[in-house]
């Protein structure tokens, strides 16, 4: 293994002059350039109205002002601190009886100037001020068309820069259908089984192994940190059984009060993350990492992933299994802009977070999100999961699709622990499944697999590795979906992700060095997001260096790895 100690000065000179790469054209002539880093967009304020009976609570309210205006709650009474008028806005909330305002985000207000600041240092981009965010409660009687109302008279003023009716969330285990709600597949437990041990299910968890049609996981674990050693996950969505007989202990535990009475669908999110290696039940793709739960029942899951942020190391992974209503159907839950601006603050703070993309089977390029899905317009940097069949990589039908989906996943016939529809043991905490579907399914395991290239990353690579750079990789080297007409991303592949990573390669001149020479070099043949070397790039260098036919990220961050100095 090659050590890179004492490496880290001339890494920081290459990140220095990291902008010149990416200021190069790019080799196709008429596509799009090459577009990096994080973007904060808001949703068009025309569709903010948008609203249902069926998927969206009237009776919630979520108000964010507009950035700089630093306003606060103060003794009941909102305040800028800042000193911009607001005075029409309050007096306008005043005179809608029986209301309620709240922070929308319930951590400590005074910890998030501080997180904001650091996370604008570590990623250059500019970032929401999640305080002035609240929540308006009003009353139970309040109809959808009232509601259309106030969402619609808050955002005629300049100082709100957004305002709407607050929509419900779903398990990414149902789907929206013609307007209805509906399960993508019932789970009935089995009767118990009556056996003294638990079988080993392993040989039926297809989703681990070769990379047609799994991500080869075996292949992540012969790897120092392939199992995940090191790497922190924190799952958003309803509950958990922690006392299943195949998952460890968390780490962080923020249950829901009162508790939800079905936790199944978590508990097969922890199973395809860290199955115990135990030689029963499943294995997990990464068994070693350290498992936690933030819950989105209480204040929804915006407020949850913040929370979750807050409790994960700088490289720590947040998993979104949350799905919420849009024009449409189901649509990725940054589509509800403080879930956006909450992880696109964790991703500028150094946080991987994985999102799952809903089962609303949408296309999210159509017209009538505005770019809400445009990465040209609005990237919070998380890794968006598309839905694919095990066998053919083709979209489920419920999965949605488009340019924003960055990788994709089983989307059914997923073994792990919960449901009890493949095994019963005897009571919930032996419970098994062999039939966990949807977007639900399919992040779990891309999840794991880049949570698995971070292990190797921390244990012999490079060190941690950013989001949008280990996003760029797990796409870069994944193997390529087979849709015509509906893009859910590439699967990992572990083995090409990993030799990717822990590639030699990058002495473009032959001189025994990476140096500041070969990196001229890189510039010249650098061609863009998944796109051949450029037209400048000197005849018979082959700056591929992960093989894939493109000279792209991916090759840059092998070329930063092995980096050796300025000569």
């Amino acid at each position: 293994m090659k050590s890179f100690a004492g490496l880290m000065p001339s890494r920081r000179t290459v990140l220095a002059i990291v902008g010149l790469v990416w200021q190069l054209p790019t080799a196709t002539a008429g596509s799009e350039p090459f577009q990096f880093g994080l973007r904060r967009g808001v949703v068009d304020k025309t569709l903010a109205s948008f609203a249902s009976q069926q998927t969206h609570d009237p009776t919630r309210v979520v108000l964010k002002f507009a950035e700089r205006t630093r306003v606060r709650l103060r003794e009941e009474e909102l305040r800028s601190l800042a000193g911009a008028d607001i005075e029409d806005v309050v007096a306008y909330l005043r005179s809608i009886a029986g209301l309620g305002i709240s922070r929308y985000f319930p951590r400590d207000e005074s910890l998030f100037d501080a997180e904001k600041q650091a996370a604008e240092r570590r990623s250059n981009a500019s970032l929401p001020d999640l305080n002035l965010y609240y929540l308006l409660a009003l009353p139970e009687t309040t109809t959808l068309a009232d509601a259309t109302l106030i969402v619609n008279r808050l955002n005629q003023f300049d100082q709100v820069e957004i305002a709407y009716i607050r929509p419900l969330e779903f398990d990414t285990d149902v789907a929206s259908v013609g307007g209805r709600v509906v399960p993508i597949r019932e789970a009935v437990a089995r009767p118990p089984a009556g056996l003294d041990v638990t079988p080993d299910f392993t040989d039926l968890q297809g989703y681990l192994f070769d990379p047609e049609p799994g991500v080869n996981a075996p292949y992540a674990w012969t790897v120092p940190g392939g199992r995940g050693e090191g790497v922190f996950i924190i799952d958003v969505e309803r509950g958990w059984n922690w006392n299943h007989e195949d998952l460890p202990q968390p780490f962080f535990h923020d249950p829901a009060n009162p508790p939800p009475s079905d936790v199944n669908h978590g508990t097969a999110v922890l199973g395809e993350l860290g199955g115990k290696n135990n030689g029963f039940g499943v294995l997990g793709i990464v068994h070693a990492a350290a498992l936690g739960g933030a819950n989105r029942l209480d204040a929804g899951s915006a407020a949850a992933v913040n929370l979750a942020a807050a409790n994960l190391p700088v490289g720590g992974f947040i998993l979104i299994e949350v799905q919420v209503s849009g024009p449409g159907g189901f649509l990725p839950m940054e589509w509800e802009q403080a879930t956006f601006d909450a992880t696109l603050s964790a991703t500028a703070a150094g946080k991987h977070v994985v999102a799952a993309g809903g089962n609303g089977s949408r296309n999210l390029d159509d017209p009538i999100y505005n770019n809400a899905f445009n990465r040209g317009f609005r990237d919070s940097g998380a890794v968006i999961v598309g839905a694919g069949t095990p066998l053919t990589h083709v979209a489920e039908s419920f999965s949605n699709y488009g340019s924003r989906m960055d990788a994709n996943g089983w989307g059914s016939s997923v073994t792990s622990t919960g449901y009890g529809d493949l095994y019963n043991g005897g009571g919930t905490n032996s419970w098994y499944t062999d039939g966990f579907s949807g977007t639900s399914s399919a992040s779990p395991i891309v999840t794991g697999s880049a949570a698995a290239v971070q292990g190797v990353a921390l244990a012999g690579g490079p060190g941690n590795l950013p989001p949008l750079d280990l996003r760029q990789l797990i796409t870069d080297t994944g193997t390529p979906h087979r849709d015509p007409t509906r893009n859910i991303g590439p699967r990992p592949n572990l083995e090409a992700a990993i030799n990717a990573l822990l590639s030699l390669s990058g002495d473009l001149d032959g001189d025994g060095d990476v140096d500041l020479s070969d990196f001229t070099i890189f510039q010249l043949c650098f061609g863009g997001s998944n796109n051949p070397p450029a037209p400048t790039c000197p005849p018979g260098v082959d700056a591929d260096l992960d093989g894939d036919g493109d000279v792209d990220l991916a090759d840059f961050l092998i070329f930063q790895q092995n980096f050796t100095g300025s000569l």
